[in-house]
């Protein structure tokens, strides 16, 4: 069991990843969830990108080597939101 900054360090690590993935699962309709899914469960190698605030545009001109790609949008505001909402209930997600 960890303790100390060590346990704090990751307590705000997964305080984050906690918000972010409750952001997509909240946001993201299911179905392209699923497809995603199915996506990186057929491969041995796979890449998923969160970007905030960016266009399609420019995300698909960033990914236009990957043999297969998915993109989901949703609020920026939305995730910003809930990540303050999460790590101000966490006194260890600032580290």
């Amino acid at each position: 069991m960890r303790t100390g900054a060590g346990a704090a360090a990751t307590s705000g690590w997964v305080v984050r990843t906690t918000a972010l993935v409750d952001h997509l699962w909240q946001n993201v309709p299911q179905e392209e969830l699923h497809k995603m899914t199915n996506m990186l469960e057929s491969s041995p190698a796979g890449l998923v990108v969160v970007a905030v605030d960016q266009t399609g545009d420019y995300l698909g001109a960033l990914l236009s080597g990957a043999t297969a790609t998915i993109m989901a949008h949703s609020a920026a505001s939305d995730l910003g939101a809930g990540i303050t909402r999460t790590t101000d209930d966490d006194p260890h997600a600032a580290n």
